[in-house]
């Protein structure tokens, strides 16, 4: 950095300078780290900083004003990070993309954002975009390093005019346009300002607790607002490191390397682990299994104590030490050794995940957003939480529940309005609350709670209301079914199409002596269609009647990103659904259906 960039005067209350003054005060601390070589590397805060205003000169050569919009297209990676800051450090506006969507839907982005520049990792994908023709960057060598060459020479011929675009950034700028579709409808631009994103980081710093000390571990896409704040501008503002994982199929294996104190994840994410641990437990001999299950089972009571706030029974004051000292103690060096918590958004955490992971002293703090608050709206802290919940509301933001059950949000965090549609921003609004389409409840103690989406609530045509979410979560419990998705408005009952966990499907028709040469004949086997029959009634006797799933189809082939079934936060997207398998789902209403697909 050159002495007039460190004397230069940069409003904290926007996003680079909130980086900068980090940068400053932390200089050759680690700022990131990420694996190349089959080797953790490292750059320093100086070195980030440095990386950041080349590329906004960069940027600025090529003519980039103001406002202008910046397309992201890449995995998580340091360049990410750094191209965000450059393009918002001059007044640009960042949109991210996902790296799971196809090309054509990547130009129906760009060009309803109408971007002007596209930074990607590779430069291969810009040849499947047809209709692309503004400049690319991609941040393949030595396309990257020499852009940062040509920036830096750029701020030293145009110095007057490099330091004038960073100083005219203001607070209410628009930073970023994320695009969001959620689980039905078209893609829709949500718009948040420097402040919108700055105000969240310090409602959560008052949350959760969060120092240079720490260490995160990123692999939740950048592109999705949730790791954006959470894993990037939140972990920065506190000065914290972030480490970033190669992949989604490595990430257990650079935690391990990493050792992060603070990693974010999905619920299918914490799911798995769970399933890893149990699947380990259940290969070793009799006398190691029931240790470990009397262990994890003492863990939990003990959690369940601390959460509930109940005495152990005597006896489990005596047992507790003793499994903590044979069994959790070692789990808990296996997940992580310095792991202080994990965070949990995007979707409901199941109270048992929950139980499992307390047992062994690793706090999940399950939080609650939108991309159009920022995101986060409620969040459990490490002293204050309730599983089931979502939390307290954070700092600053205010939570109100209508007289239908909708949750209602109001605070500095919430977005400026959708790209380009007036007509959407309005009916999001009721008076300066944002409307967000749950349905949920805060009890006695402010504890905010979420029993649906309003626009997935099914009715009946007997006029009950049925929350799928809350019949998908009971189904999903069940160790044969990988994931559920019900239908029935309109209907006389409900329906549900069940895709089965084939590991231990599998092994219960080997042990059985069926029939395995395919999985269709397998799916359609009585004996099995016989097991799952009882095995979703089980899971849901304690509903009412007409919450209860009447007939079901068994799916051969598992929900995914590319054939449009989830939403890249691996939500499902029921209207899809339904149309993808109309036949199917209408056939659960024949009178003779024989519950196969």
């Amino acid at each position: 950095m050159t002495k007039d960039n460190l004397n230069l005067k940069i409003d904290e209350e926007v996003l680079y300078g909130m980086f900068r003054s980090r940068a400053l005060r932390y200089a050759d601390r680690e700022c990131l780290r990420f694996k190349r070589g089959g080797a953790y590397q490292s750059l320093s805060w100086k070195e980030v900083n440095e990386r950041i205003l080349h590329l906004a000169g960069y940027l600025l050569k090529h003519g980039l004003q103001k406002g202008d919009r910046v397309a992201l297209f890449s995995e998580n990676r340091p360049e990410w990070a750094i191209s965000d800051l450059a393009i918002v450090s001059i007044g640009c506006i960042t949109v991210p993309i996902y790296t799971t969507l196809t090309p054509t839907e990547v130009e129906q982005l760009l060009n309803d954002s109408g971007a002007r520049f596209l930074l990607v990792s590779r430069l291969s994908f810009c040849q499947t975009l047809s209709s692309w023709k503004n400049p690319t960057l991609p941040f393949e060598e030595p396309y990257f390093s020499n852009a940062l060459s040509e920036g830096e020479d750029f701020r030293k011929k145009e110095e007057r005019v490099f330091l004038e675009r960073l100083q005219q950034v203001r607070k209410n700028d628009t930073a970023t346009i994320i695009y969001t579709s959620g689980t039905t409808g078209e893609p829709k631009g949500v718009m948040l300002s420097h402040d919108n994103f700055l105000s969240n980081c310090r409602s959560c710093s008052e949350a959760i607790p969060i120092s240079e000390k720490d260490l995160y571990l990123s692999f939740l896409p950048l592109s999705h607002v949730f790791e954006r704040m959470a894993g990037f501008y939140f972990f920065l503002s506190r000065g914290g490191t972030i480490a970033y994982a190669e992949n989604m199929d490595t990430v257990f294996q650079n935690m391990q390397e990493v050792q992060p104190t603070v990693v974010s994840g999905v619920p299918r994410f914490f799911e798995k682990i769970q399933e890893a641990i149990l699947a380990a437990v259940a290969k070793k001999n009799f006398v190691e299994r029931a240790l470990i299950l009397w262990a994890i089972k003492q863990g939990r009571e003990k959690a369940r104590s601390l959460q509930y706030k109940t005495p152990l029974l005597w006896h489990e004051r005596l047992q507790y030490p003793l499994a903590l000292l044979l069994v959790l103690r070692k789990l808990r060096r296996k997940i992580g050794k310095q792991l202080r918590f994990f965070i949990s958004g995007s979707a409901p955490l199941s109270v048992e995940v929950h139980e499992f992971f307390a047992a062994f002293h690793c706090m999940i703090l399950e939080g609650y957003g939108l991309t159009e608050t920022s995101p986060v709206i409620s969040v459990n802290r490490p002293t204050r939480f309730k599983w089931g919940s979502v939390g307290l509301p954070i700092e600053g933001v205010e939570v109100k529940i209508a007289e239908d059950g909708e949750i209602l949000v109001r605070g500095p965090n919430v977005m400026q309005g959708y790209f380009q549609r007036e007509d959407l921003t309005k009916a999001s609004f009721q008076g300066d609350y944002l409307l967000t389409g749950d349905i949920g409840f805060l009890d006695s103690e402010g504890f905010l709670t979420i029993t649906d989406r309003k626009k997935d609530l099914l009715k009946t045509s007997g006029g009950k209301y049925v929350s799928p979410q809350k019949v998908e979560a009971l189904l999903k419990k069940d160790p044969f079914i990988e994931e559920a998705v019900i239908f029935g408005d309109k209907r006389k009952y409900i329906v549900a199409l069940i895709i089965p966990r084939l590991d231990p499907l599998e092994r219960l028709a080997a042990k059985k002596g069926l029939p395995l040469k395919d999985l269709d004949s397998l799916l359609t086997h009585p004996e099995i269609l016989s097991l799952f029959h009882h095995r979703i009634e089980r899971c849901l006797k304690d509903l009412a009647s007409f919450e209860k799933v009447k007939k079901f189809a068994l799916l051969t082939k598992v929900l995914t990103q590319g054939e449009g079934d989830l939403t890249p936060t691996l939500k499902v997207k029921r209207k899809r659904l339904y149309e993808k398998y109309q036949n199917l789902i209408d056939s659960l209403y024949e009178e003779a259906h024989p519950n196969k697909n």
